[in-house]
Formats: structure tokens, C-alpha cells, sequence
């Protein structure tokens, strides 16, 4: 009740309180500072040297109200973990890296649980943000713990919104599956505000063929339903004398029922009820060659995961509560030269407390981060350096540091690229504080990564309707001191026993294609990953769940008012058990979906109407072993945007 009465207090004040227009541009003179503003991390001025994928908002062929882990696997050839199908548990594996050395950040501030170390994406809605990137092999002096496959960035943006657009959609699709969205965005010459209301439910009860059953029979999935919906909002103000503040309120709610795995007989009884309430405050000024800016949010997130001894008893077998809350506050400052050099410098600081059924006690937990970095532009050069010292209850980690550049080799046309980083990863409170088995004697996971690549780019001219981009990268990465659980005596502990080595290629192509009104466009992606893990024995064995290829098309097509596009998702072999044993492996995938509609794109009113069918050919498939995904899904999906006659007249309005 605390939260909730916490909660309506703040979003009255974020929006009916007195605000100012979102964030204006950096004067010129001051060019090293151009995207550095309130509204952007620290993080988002060294991404320059780093490989970055950030989503094409005209590539997400269905986005509609979809899970956000459903929406990177779409377009991307990602690693995502998942235990079923929609809304089961899902988490990202990047570069070879287990799921846990993946950092996913709202607006700068980690949302992986400190109990677990994951994020789980079937929680988040994918189109609440304004800006979805992803940096592979995201440095820990930049961005802190678990970051050696890369951190995934979920920023909202101000849209320099004048006046008021509301947006309203809807989708309804296989085996009872709705949801739908309501948004608002109103903004003056001193105000933006921008608020989200989501909801989805979905029966799940799709046919599967369950291989671990005698004679391989179809099977329909039960206790497999779940809901969840939530409420995001921000303002954006801009205050006297160039002091620029923005807020924001997340809050959301989910059930999961948890079905059998394959094989099973019985029906599951198991469900997980997920509750959260983020909330964040960032203030900034900025002078003609500097900036300083404080931040701070409150996450307080609740799961609590039941189970019976069937599915008529009266009471639980189990009854496991979570109960976390995270003070995160951050203090930078940044300066930058009347020539090339960019110097800055902060202070972050963060508070956890757990409450969970399996620990003997209230954990408290604090930890403090001194950081700094630097960045040099000349000409065609762009070099950078960041070092981070941390300081943690419990674990020490070494200095952090990463070293990178960027060179424009041809203008316009090739670009190269380097980085070589540090990154560590903290032990979760269920490592140390687990009845049975924690150790609270664990140490950071710690390494380091090498990557490299290029960009060619031949731009559209007049008498060249077409634009190619090719990306490749190459690196190298590395993870000593690994925490696996394994037997102890009667029960199992976490140990840093292990060492993972991953090393691969990454390759994009991108081509566009525009005369009159007719639009094509072909975004091919090919993963090649080789990933191996050296256990306590000295025995080497590739990493679970990793595929040594993975490969994403999409090809989509506008005229006029009406599209359609194809999309496709492949995964090579993957090993499930640590002796890489192949009658346990699964079998490779190649996923097929399409989308066609109308979308209007001018006037006060426009409509967009689109049918998507997912897993065309009904491939019979997991992700993770013994969990059934689902077959062929058509869904159709509507959406209606109106706008005020203000906010089609301001140039900078976007939708």
C-alpha cells in the first residue's frame, strides 16, 4: 500500500506539476557536448568506438504491444534464453557469454535482480522506449557489473512534442492472446510528458509434439496462461538558466502459470507472480563547455513463486517470496576543451536490501564506484579512455579500464573501429546467501575483451537509388574466475571454478532501395561464435545453449499505404549437458514469419492495420531443452494515432 500511495503521489506531481520543454541543443560552440544531456547516460558519449546496433523502428514489422525479448530475436540473431513460449522466462546471451553478463539498463540504471543476475525480458513491454540499442562487449568501466556479452540500453527520449497525440492499439491472435496499449504525449514550450498504459494476456495452450513421450505424441499445453499490464510515464522540464530535469514512474504487474516440461504426465502446478515500481529523477545544468548532472532511482521489485502438491490441493507445497529494493544515485561532471578533449569524472553510489524466504536474515548490501574517462577528437580521430575503481560489500573487484578508437579511413565511405576492456561481474545475493549452499566467500568474476571491426557505407546519390552498409566485427573474450554451483557434501554450493574463452565474428548488410513510392529494404545478420567453457577439472566443453551460427533476414517492402515484409530466424546445433553429449543436443531451427497491412502517414488521424503470422511453416522447435515453443501463430493488430493540429505543424514533432 506504501508503494501504491508513493505512486499516485508522484505521478500527480510529474504531471500536473510545473514543467518545461524537453531538452534543448547544446549551442555549437560547445560540439564535444552535443548528445551529452540530462537524458542521456554518461555512457552514450564513449559509444563512438563500440559496435552499437540500435532498432530501426520501420524494421519492426509487428512490434504491437510484444514482449521485448520476442522483438530483439526478430530482428537480430540473438541468444535468447527461453522457457517456452510467450511470457515464459526469457534472458539475453550475447557473444558467446551466459545470460548473467548481459546488463540491461532503463534510462542508465540496471534492472538486472541482484538476487538472480538476469534480466527477465518477457516483463518488458517492447515498445515503451523511444531508443532500444545494443552494445556487444560493453566495458565494465563504462557501464559496472556483468557486461562481457554486452549491455542492452532501453532509454525515453523527449520527442519535442508540441500539443497532443494519443495513440490507441490493439491485437488479438492464436490461443486466446490480447493486448493492447494506450498512449499520451502532450507538450507546450515548457512542457513534455509522456505516459503508457500496456496489458497482454494469453491462454498459451498451443499443440506441441512431446518427443520425450512414448510414440511422440501431439500434446496441448496446460497451465500455461499468463497477464501481466503496467503504467510508464515521464516529464521532461527545462528550468531557468539552462537547469534541465527529467522523471519518470514504471509500474507494472505479472502472473505466470508454469507448465510441465516435456515428458510429463501430470499438469503443472507451479505460478510466479512478478510486482515492480521503478522510479527515477535525473537533474542537469550545462554551460558553454561543461555539464553536471545528478541522477537517482528507486526500484522496488517483488516475486514471490508457489507450487503444490496437485493441482486440487487446498494449500502450497511451497511458498518462496523475494522482496528487493535498490537506491541507485550517480554525480558526474564533464568538461570539454575549446578543441578536441572531452574530460570527465563522477561518483556513483547504490544501496540494496533483500528479504527472501531462503536467506537466514535482511540483507543489506552498498557499494561505491569512482570513475572518470576522457575523449579526444581531431580530424579523422575519435580515441577514448575510461577507468573505474569499485568498492563493494563482500567483493573487491580490480580496477576496471577500457582503451578504444575510431578512425574515418575514407570519408563517408569506410570506418574502423577498436576497443580493449575490462569487465568484472559481482556474486548475487543468491550466491552468498542461499540456505543451503551459499558461500559468502565468493569473489568477482573478472576479464577482458579485445574487439575490431569496420563500416563501408556507398550512400544513396541522385542517380543511385540504392544506400548498402556492411558492418564486421571480429573479437576476443574472456571470463576467469566463473561461479558454478556444484555438489558439496549433501547439498550444492557456488564456486569460482570455471573459465569461459569466446571468440567470433559478426557480420550485417544492410541495403535500401528508394524511387517514388516504392521502399525495399533487406537487413541480413550472420553470428558465428565459438564458445568454450574449462571447468574445475581442467575438462574443456562448448558452452550450453550457445549455437555456432545464428543468422536474421528481414526484407520488407512499402508502397504507398501498404507494406508487407518477411522475416527469418535461424539457430545452429545447440549442446544442452556439460559432456556435450549429442543425444541431448537440439536440433537447428529456421523460423519464418510474415506481415502485410496499411499504414496512413499524413493528417490529424492515421491507422495503422497489419496480419502477422508467426513460424510459418509450424517448425516444431525448443529453445531450452524440454520446453515446447509454439507452432504457426497468426495474429492481427490495430492501431489509431490522432494528433493536434499544433503537433502536425511543429517540425520536430515525431510520433
Amino acid at each position: 500500500m506504501k508503494n501504491i500511495a508513493g505512486l499516485l503521489v508522484l505521478f500527480f506531481f510529474l504531471f500536473f506539476g510545473r514543467v518545461a520543454l524537453a531538452v534543448p541543443e547544446i549551442p555549437d560552440t560547445s560540439v564535444l557536448l552535443d548528445d551529452v544531456t540530462v537524458t542521456t547516460p554518461r555512457a552514450g558519449h564513449y559509444l563512438y568506438n563500440h559496435r552499437v546496433i540500435r532498432l530501426d523502428s520501420a524494421r519492426v514489422l509487428s512490434a504491437g504491444d510484444e514482449s521485448l525479448g520476442e522483438l530483439l530475436q526478430r530482428q537480430l540473431p540473438v541468444v535468447l534464453m527461453q522457457y517456452g513460449g510467450a511470457g515464459a522466462l526469457s534472458s539475453l546471451s550475447l557473444r558467446g557469454m551466459p545470460s548473467s553478463q548481459t546488463l540491461v539498463n532503463w534510462n542508465g540504471f540496471p534492472l538486472n535482480a541482484r538476487t538472480s543476475g538476469m534480466a527477465d525480458l518477457s516483463q518488458i513491454n517492447g515498445s515503451l522506449f523511444e531508443q532500444v540499442s545494443l552494445v556487444p562487449g560493453a566495458a565494465g568501466s563504462l557501464y559496472g557489473s556483468g557486461t562481457a556479452g554486452g549491455a542492452l540500453n532501453l532509454d525515453n527520449r523527449p520527442g519535442h512534442v508540441r500539443g497532443l497525440i494519443l495513440t490507441a492499439g490493439a491485437a488479438g491472435g492464436s490461443f486466446a492472446s490480447w493486448n493492447g496499449h494506450l498512449a499520451l504525449q502532450t507538450g507546450t514550450e515548457k512542457t513534455e510528458n509522456h505516459t503508457r498504459l500496456f496489458w497482454q494476456h494469453a491462454r498459451n495452450d498451443f499443440p506441441y509434439r512431446d518427443d520425450q513421450l512414448a510414440g511422440t505424441p501431439v500434446v496441448r499445453a496446460s497451465h500455461n496462461a499468463f497477464g501481466y499490464g503496467g503504467l510508464l510515464h515521464n516529464t521532461y522540464v527545462r528550468l531557468r538558466r539552462n537547469w534541465l530535469w527529467e522523471g519518470g514512474v514504471w509500474l507494472q504487474r505479472k502472473k505466470k502459470e508454469i507448465p510441465s516440461p516435456m515428458g510429463s504426465y501430470a499438469p503443472g502446478t507451479q505460478t510466479q507472480r512478478d510486482s515492480s515500481l521503478r522510479l527515477y529523477t535525473a537533474l542537469g545544468k550545462h554551460w558553454q563547455h561543461s555539464l553536471l548532472s545528478v541522477r537517482a532511482a528507486w526500484f522496488f521489485d517483488n516475486m514471490r513463486f508457489t507450487d503444490k502438491s496437485s493441482p486440487d490441493a487446498p494449500g502450497y507445497s511451497l511458498d518462496s517470496r523475494f522482496r528487493t529494493s535498490r537506491l541507485m544515485s550517480d554525480l558526474f561532471y564533464s568538461y570539454a576543451t575549446r578543441k578536441h578533449l572531452l574530460l570527465d569524472g563522477g561518483v556513483a553510489f547504490s544501496h540494496t536490501s533483500a528479504r527472501v524466504t531462503n536467506y537466514r536474515e535482511t540483507i543489506g548490501e552498498e557499494g561505491l564506484d569512482l570513475y572518470g574517462g576522457l575523449r579526444y577528437v581531431r580530424q579523422r580521430w575519435r580515441l577514448h579512455g575510461t577507468v573505474r575503481q569499485v568498492f563493494h560489500t563482500g567483493a573487491a573487484p580490480r580496477p576496471q579500464g577500457e582503451a578504444g578508437f575510431r578512425y574515418q579511413a575514407v570519408a563517408s565511405l569506410l570506418t574502423l573501429h577498436g576497443t580493449l576492456a575490462t569487465h568484472y561481474r559481482l556474486p548475487t545475493l543468491n550466491d552468498r546467501y542461499w540456505v543451503p549452499g551459499g558461500n559468502d566467500s565468493l569473489q568477482a568474476e573478472r576479464g577482458w575483451s579485445a574487439g575490431g571491426g569496420l563500416t563501408l557505407t556507398l550512400p544513396r546519390r541522385q542517380t543511385l537509388p540504392w544506400q548498402i552498409t556492411w558492418q564486421s566485427d571480429a573479437y576476443y573474450n574472456i571470463i576467469t574466475d566463473q561461479i558454478r554451483w556444484i555438489p558439496s557434501g549433501a547439498f550444492w554450493q557456488p564456486e569460482n571454478v570455471e573459465e569461459v574463452h569466446a571468440r567470433g565474428m559478426e557480420n550485417s548488410l544492410n541495403i535500401s532501395w528508394h524511387q517514388g513510392r516504392l521502399r525495399l529494404s533487406c537487413l541480413l545478420n550472420h553470428y558465428l561464435t565459438f564458445s568454450t567453457v574449462t571447468d574445475a577439472a581442467g575438462r574443456e566443453y562448448d558452452s550450453r545453449y550457445i549455437p555456432r551460427h545464428t543468422t536474421s533476414a528481414t526484407l520488407r517492402g512499402d508502397y504507398g499505404i501498404f507494406f508487407a515484409g518477411i522475416y527469418l530466424n535461424h539457430a545452429s546445433r545447440r549442446y544442452t549437458t556439460t559432456d556435450n553429449d549429442p543425444l541431448f543436443a537440439l536440433d537447428p531451427y529456421l523460423l519464418t514469419g510474415v506481415v502485410t497491412g496499411i499504414k496512413t502517414g499524413k493528417g490529424k488521424v492515421q491507422y495503422h492495420l497489419q496480419l502477422v503470422a508467426g513460424n510459418l511453416f509450424n517448425v516444431q522447435y525448443q529453445v531450452i531443452r524440454s520446453y515446447a515453443m509454439p507452432g504457426r501463430t497468426l495474429s492481427l493488430k490495430a492501431q489509431i494515432i490522432f494528433r493536434t493540429k499544433q503537433s502536425l505543424t511543429h517540425k520536430n514533432s515525431k510520433p
